[in-house]
């Protein structure tokens, strides 16, 4: 009996054992499952502050290209203006030059021949030889003629795209023979920069009143906004590089 009683005994101290081992083991598995578990939300909060550095660092980068794309269009602009600047100056300077260098000759040749009247008492016949409306008129069309060719040559497609800029029945047509007429004149020195009324007339031997009432005159037949008319004559054309 007392043996029975002892293997009883011994065997429920061995379960109990057995029951505090597994428990033990249980406690340990699950204390490594939490610390698993509180390493991966860990982690997977590190990973999401990562991706949300990461996102707000490409969208710097982007915003950075896009200012770098940004600056570098207004360079090429920037580029291409004073590229147009320096060849509207080269042109202008050899044209006034080569004017400056003609009207020397002109005036040293009629220096000659006033010297030579005033030597053979031929008065009279000076007088009929220089006449003195004739002689601005002539050198006036020459001087237009000599614009028109420089102007055009800067850009060739002036008179279409200012055309463009105006109501259909409004668009000026050149007659036969010409280049450019006043109007397209007035506005060819626009588009070079010269917008004071005064010194067009100047430069086109007109008074400030006609030059005011061409300007007006267009820009009754302009498209659109009629303020903004001269602005877009400004950043007219493509220029011939």
């Amino acid at each position: 009996m007392n043996t029975i009683e002892d293997a009883y005994h011994k065997s429920v101290r061995q379960q109990q054992r057995i029951n505090t081992h597994a428990t033990v083991a249980m406690s340990l598995l699950a204390a490594v499952l939490l610390g698993a578990c509180i390493y991966v939300v860990l982690l997977l909060r590190r990973m999401a502050k990562t991706q949300s550095d990461l996102k707000a660092k490409n969208e710097e980068v982007v915003a950075v290209n896009n200012a770098l794309k940004e600056t570098n269009k207004r360079l090429s602009e920037l580029n291409l203006s004073i590229a147009e600047a320096n060849m509207v100056k080269e042109e202008y300077i050899g044209l006034f030059l080569s004017m400056c260098s003609d009207y020397i000759d002109k005036i040293a040749s009629m220096q000659r021949r006033v010297r030579k009247g005033i030597k053979s008492g031929s008065i009279a016949e000076l007088n009929r030889e220089f006449p003195s409306s004739d002689i601005i008129d002539a050198e006036k069309e020459h001087f237009y003629e000599v614009f028109d060719s420089a102007f055009l040559n800067l850009y060739p497609n002036f008179v279409d795209e200012f055309n463009s800029l105006l109501e259909e029945d409004g668009q000026i047509e050149v007659k036969k023979g010409e280049r450019l007429n006043t109007e397209l004149r007035i506005f060819a020195l626009v588009r070079l920069g010269i917008t004071d009324s005064s010194k067009i007339a100047l430069l086109l031997h007109y008074s400030v009143n006609t030059i005011y009432n061409y300007r007006a005159k267009v820009k009754n037949r302009a498209k659109g906004n009629r303020e903004e008319f001269e602005q877009k004559i400004r950043t007219l054309g493509s220029f011939r590089a």
